[in-house]
């Protein structure tokens, strides 16, 4: 009985010093919580519910079938709207558009026409003033009329061949810039995909590109805050590692899905990030379900 009782006395020494240093641990909190104003961190609050991804992302492909013959950029470049990052062989494409533009800019039909135009007017004129005068026949002056008609048409005809010849170097020239690969968006180059000297086919990814000035996170919030949140608003999330702190984000979106499995619904997020103090692809999880301003809070 005496060995029974020294047992029970130590386990129970053994819990009442367990509780003791959870509840040491709760009063000192952790400085790394997501909740550091709460005194008992509940597990789930160290999982992420979102990542924060760049708001604009583009895997750039080739276009068409080639080679890729130059790569104007590398990891890291930021990049204008319209910029050129890579160039297809376009020997062949660079030829017609030299060949349409020759056929686009020649004139010396529509001068031919013009000129025989104004012959056939002078003709005519003076078959009319021999028909005036009871000088000159009937059918002199219908064939005057006749050559001045056909030399109409033929000026006109000369003219619609240039507009079709235009409309031709338009092609062309659409033809070769289908063999750059531009910029979609101002961004910077995260990652390249191929070399210089590589056959493309259309499916082939070139270079990666990402708009790092606004990140996005989808989250699934909890369903007590359904109804609370308001579009426009900021909102403070916790940002995990690297950043370790909170963050402002302003509520874009919120769904009329819930989901009742989870008890969740769908809620995006934008963090203004133009001043490029965060990187993209943090975990982050809602912090506050009560609106803050925009600079409050910045880790």
């Amino acid at each position: 009985m005496k060995r029974v009782f020294v047992l029970t006395g130590l386990a129970a020494s053994l819990i009442v010093t367990e509780r003791w240093c959870v509840a040491g641990s709760a009063d000192v909190g952790n400085p790394h919580s997501p909740f550091p104003d709460d005194s008992v961190m509940q597990a789930s609050d160290s999982i992420p519910q979102g990542i924060a991804r760049p708001y604009q992302r583009a895997t750039m492909s080739a276009p068409l079938p080639g080679m890729l013959v130059e790569v104007t950029v590398k990891p890291g470049d930021q990049v204008k709207s319209g910029e050129i990052l890579a160039v297809l062989d376009n020997r062949v494409a660079s030829a017609a558009v030299d060949a349409a533009r020759a056929a686009a800019n020649r004139t010396g039909e529509i001068e031919h026409a013009k000129h025989a135009l104004s012959l056939a007017r002078s003709f005519l004129a003076r078959q009319a003033a021999l028909q005036e005068a009871r000088a000159g026949a009937e059918f002199e002056l219908e064939q005057a009329r006749t050559r001045r008609d056909q030399a109409e048409a033929e000026l006109a005809s000369a003219l619609e061949s240039q507009v079709q010849a235009r409309r031709n170097l338009e092609l062309e020239e659409a033809r070769l810039e289908a063999h750059n690969i531009r910029a979609p968006f101002h961004g910077q180059v995260i990652r390249l995909q191929t070399t210089v000297g590589t056959m493309l086919e259309p499916s082939d990814d070139v270079l990666t590109i990402a708009s790092l000035d606004f990140l996005e996170a989808e989250l699934h919030v909890s369903l007590e805050l359904f109804g609370e949140l308001v579009v426009g608003r900021s909102y403070r999330l916790w940002a995990f590692t690297p950043v370790n702190g909170p963050v402002q984000a302003e509520l874009t979106h919120t769904s009329p899905l819930i989901d009742s499995a989870s008890d969740t619904f769908r809620c995006l997020f934008t963090v203004d990030n133009r001043d490029r103090h965060l990187p993209a692809g943090f975990g982050v999880r809602f912090h506050s379900p009560r609106p803050h301003s925009s600079t409050e809070g910045q880790p």
